[in-house]
């Protein structure tokens, strides 16, 4: 005789709290399930933490280097002394043989 089994599917609608599942597990588990949930509970708030961090950033305004320079909305004025100019403000490098040789 094949044994039946019942399958439950939720999804993040059910809300089950540590004390009901505490009720139904055996007391030796309670300190392990409560440093499990204490754990969760840590890692959860870091992710938030992190993603209302990299909102925030996202919300900066964002400046171009190239935006006031003749490569900043005309494409035939984009050459390597463009790119150069770019490349040395976004990296920090103050390189003087390279943007000597890119002018």
């Amino acid at each position: 005789m094949a044994v039946q089994e019942l399958l439950i599917s939720s999804d993040s609608h059910v809300d089950v709290k540590p004390e009901q599942v505490k009720q139904r597990l055996a007391s030796k588990y309670h300190e392990e399930y409560d440093a499990g949930v204490a754990t969760l509970a840590s890692e959860a708030a870091k992710i938030m933490q992190s993603n209302m961090q990299r909102e925030q950033a996202l919300r900066q305004p964002q400046v171009n280097p190239a935006r006031g320079t003749p490569g900043h909305s005309d494409p035939e004025a984009r050459g390597y002394a463009s790119m150069f100019r770019n490349w040395i403000a976004r990296t920090g490098r103050s390189n003087t043989a390279v943007s000597q040789a890119a002018d």
